[in-house]
């Protein structure tokens, strides 16, 4: 770790349930028990050094908006302090720092002199601000007319394009087309290169991954991991899908929504095979993998139509990574049995995947499951290399060979092969 640019010290944040109708005065008052609290963080201590960039993962409700809200001095902690080396610029809430009824100009000078950046600097920096959001053409407009896509774009323009020390990113990436969302990634991960410390949280594990230094997982407001972000996402990985309860590679379909339940076909539960037709609870990079689907047929499983299953894998971020449908099954199945759908060689790197189930019946949907099953890729079986590829590499695995082509023509790999042969001799 480098100079030292965070330094954060127990830090714990409590909150009341409940309604806010009466304050802490009232509350001692009262004769009768007083209100409940809850920790939304909880001792909590790290460091962070110039230029890192640091994810932070966790759950919905694990503290990780309420750290960042402490760190930029918007919320005052109850337990603890941070010391803070540097000028802070905030990107957390979609319009935070801006005021509606003024125009995008006036609300890009408001920003910069919230976050200490004078006047001469801005007005040298407002054209590629402008430029930057994508909203030119409405930059005199007042914000109040802005969608929040708008003003996400304007409120990154300005936190990427003003100078400042340290940088607080929440989820607000999310809003924005994804041609936006990579502009933004790009920009930020430059930005630390440059020595900038950049803050980042969001529940996209593949890009934290990919872009992170490290990661801090918080659950449940305290802090369960701090260290490498690729070994951290893949420690909160395995936690997750073992409380998901499907570590054990099954999956009842029996309760789930979007699904008619009086089709005379009914999907009843997802199982992960391995070649020989094991259940198993992962799959293996690269090997022989099998998706079995339950199903049950009333009325003697005769149908007036074809029946036809499909399922779609999605990596991280609900990124479809590619889709498998049968032609037909027929119109004639048996009562109960199972669908199979195999590959003969799983194109996944190690990671966290998920698959969605549909079903037609002579060509219309009857059943429509998203993520009915999460599962887990593990090991690296890549012909091409023995090493297996580092998590944050993308999702595909491919097969590729490597050749050093030479003046003399040729390849590397041939003259190897050449001193080889000569050596056995």
């Amino acid at each position: 770790m480098g100079e030292l640019v965070i330094s954060a010290h127990g830090l714990g944040k409590q909150f009341r349930k409940g309604a806010e109708n009466q304050g802490r005065l009232i509350e001692l008052l009262r004769r009768r028990g007083g209100y409940e609290y809850f920790w939304a963080l909880r001792a909590v201590s790290f460091e962070v050094g110039r230029g890192e960039l640091l994810g932070i993962i966790g759950r919905n409700g694990a503290g990780k908006s309420t750290l960042l809200r402490i760190l930029s001095r918007i919320t005052r902690p109850d337990e603890g302090f941070a010391e803070i080396y540097g000028r802070v610029g905030t990107l957390l809430d979609v319009g935070a720092g801006f005021h509606p009824e003024l125009t995008g100009r006036e609300n890009v000078y408001l920003n910069g002199s919230l976050i200490g950046i004078p006047r001469p600097e801005i007005n040298r920096r407002f054209d590629a601000i402008n430029d930057y959001s994508g909203v030119e053409e409405f930059i005199d407009t007042p914000l109040k007319r802005y969608s929040s896509g708008m003003q996400a774009r304007l409120g990154v323009a300005v936190a990427v394009n003003l100078p400042q020390e340290i940088m607080l990113v929440d989820e607000v990436l999310t809003v924005g087309d994804a041609a936006f969302r990579e502009k933004c990634l790009n920009r930020i991960t430059e930005i630390a290169a440059a020595g900038c410390t950049v803050l980042f949280v969001g529940h996209n594990l593949e890009m934290i991954a990919s872009i992170c230094d490290r990661a801090l997982w918080l659950d449940k407001g305290e802090l369960l991991a701090l260290g490498p972000a690729p070994e951290v996402v893949q420690r909160y990985q395995d936690k997750m899908l073992t409380e998901d309860g499907e570590q054990q590679g099954f999956c009842n379909l029996a309760e789930r929504s979007n699904s008619d339940l009086q089709s005379a076909i009914q999907l009843t539960y997802v199982r992960l095979l391995d070649s020989v037709g094991s259940q198993v609870p992962y799959f293996d990079s690269g090997r022989c993998a099998k998706v079995a689907v339950g199903f049950e047929t009333r009325g003697g499983g005769r149908f007036s139509g074809d029946v036809s299953v499909g399922l779609t894998i999605f990596g991280q971020g609900r990124v479809a990574l590619g889709h498998c449908e049968t032609t037909c099954m027929g119109t004639e199945l048996p009562d109960e049995g199972e669908f199979v759908c195999e590959l003969d060689r799983l194109p996944l790197i190690p990671g966290m995947y998920s698959l969605s189930l549909r079903c037609t019946l002579d060509q219309g949907l009857i059943h429509n499951i998203p993520s009915a099953i999460h599962f887990r890729v593990v090991g690296s079986h890549n012909d091409s290399t023995g090493a297996p590829p580092p998590l944050g590499s993308g999702s595909v695995l491919l097969d590729y060979r490597w050749f050093v082509d030479g003046p003399e023509g040729g390849t590397l790999r041939g003259r190897q092969l050449e001193r080889s042969a000569r050596a056995r001799s």
